[in-house]
């Protein structure tokens, strides 16, 4: 089939654009957009030379609109909505223009018989891969850090490496079944949390006596003052009274030969006492509730 499209003016140069669903017309000093699906129907036309023009091209992105005229400049369009964004001057009235694959070079013909190439200047910056000095050999610091300067694209996949935790010093101690240490760094943190949890794991291992057993009193008394705060606190009540036995077991024949392990034994033994009257008081205190739900039992 045959498309008839009547322009009005004498058409200097034509453009297919969109897969040949749209034609760009120029005459005169106007470019004219055809919808050629919908059968020649004009969707705009659009002025910005002095003179007539004379040729249309199109960048190597296909984004840009180019249109030469016999006034000396390009214009230059951006390809969707036909809004100008550049233009250039050349040096006289311009019969023809081309561009070049990479949009480095601006063929144009002018009416005086010349051919004007103007290029592109490409700025250099810091983005810009560095000269390549010849493949690195295996081994060398070269070939080690080869591709360490790369930048990926922007839709590249990127994959975080998680970063290994660092190991605390009761954690490498208990690693390496070093068990007295890991107890000794335990209770430098100062956090009951921590000591707690080295204790149980120790127990579990069954490195309880190798942890209490062969300290000295500075190395003792950090422990004993631990257990004189939290031995009975009630979710750690189980777990230390069997820690307690065992520095008890190990510790009964060195009682008299320092002063400062004597006097936190002293404290422990009283706070045992304390804490076996408030037993027996609250023995008597169950006992007499008991009573007198039996007693209310029978009564009813």
């Amino acid at each position: 089939s045959i498309l008839d499209i009547e322009n009005g003016s004498p058409v200097e140069a034509l453009l297919s654009i969109h897969d040949g669903d749209m034609v760009l017309s120029a005459a005169g000093n106007e470019i004219k957009v055809w919808d050629v699906r919908s059968g020649g129907k004009l969707l705009r036309k659009f002025s910005n030379h002095q003179k007539t023009i004379t040729g249309l091209q199109v960048d190597a992105t296909g984004t840009r609109l180019l249109s030469c005229s016999l006034d000396a400049h390009v214009k230059i369009y951006d390809l969707e909505s036909f809004q100008p964004v550049s233009q250039k001057k050349l040096g006289g009235p311009i019969l023809s223009i081309d561009i070049n694959r990479n949009n480095s070079k601006l063929i144009a013909g002018l009416t005086s018989g010349k051919v004007v190439v103007q290029v592109k200047k490409v700025q250099k910056t810091s983005e810009q891969p560095k000269e390549i000095r010849g493949t690195p050999f295996p081994g060398t610091y070269r070939y080690f850090m080869r591709g360490a300067s790369t930048k990926g694209a922007f839709d590249d996949y990127k994959i975080s490496m998680k970063k290994k935790r660092k190991l605390k010093e009761y954690d490498k101690s208990l690693k390496a079944f070093r068990y007295k240490k890991a107890l000794t760094s335990a209770l430098n943190t100062r956090s009951h949390h921590v000591v707690v949890g080295v204790l149980e794991e120790l127990q579990q291992r069954s490195g309880l006596e190798a942890a209490i057993r062969g300290r000295d009193d500075s190395s003792l008394e950090p422990l004993l003052s631990f257990l004189l705060k939290f031995l009975f606190t009630p979710r750690y009540a189980s777990l230390l009274v069997d820690v307690c036995t065992k520095v008890l077991d190990i510790y009964a024949n060195h009682i008299g030969g320092s002063v400062l392990i004597d006097e936190l034994f002293t404290k422990l033994q009283k706070k045992l006492q304390q804490e076996l009257h408030t037993l027996k008081e609250l023995t008597k205190l169950n006992g007499t509730i008991e009573m007198l739900l039996y007693n209310n039992a029978i009564g009813k």
